[in-house]
């Protein structure tokens, strides 16, 4: 969900995993498979095409060229994104 923020327990059920699995995605201890990434994009009203901003290479976010908006920040759990 956009700028309302989304727990990531709610998340997780909306998903088919475990509250516990979106927070160690979010953590960087995991690396979430490709069809799920795609699920949560969609949850959280995120193009597809915006997959590698939100779930880079190897986890490891390089200097985006494009800021989110304030009417595009997604929030997930205590996490802005």
């Amino acid at each position: 969900m956009v700028s309302e923020g989304l727990p990531p327990a709610k998340l997780a059920h909306r998903v088919g995993v475990t509250a516990q699995h979106i927070n160690n995605i979010l953590g960087g201890r995991t690396q979430p498979r490709l069809d799920l990434c795609y699920e949560i994009l969609d949850q959280l009203g995120v193009p597809p095409e915006k997959l590698s901003f939100y779930f880079p290479p190897n986890g490891m976010r390089v200097e985006a060229t494009e800021r989110p908006t304030a009417s595009r920040i997604i929030r997930v759990g205590a996490r802005v994104y």
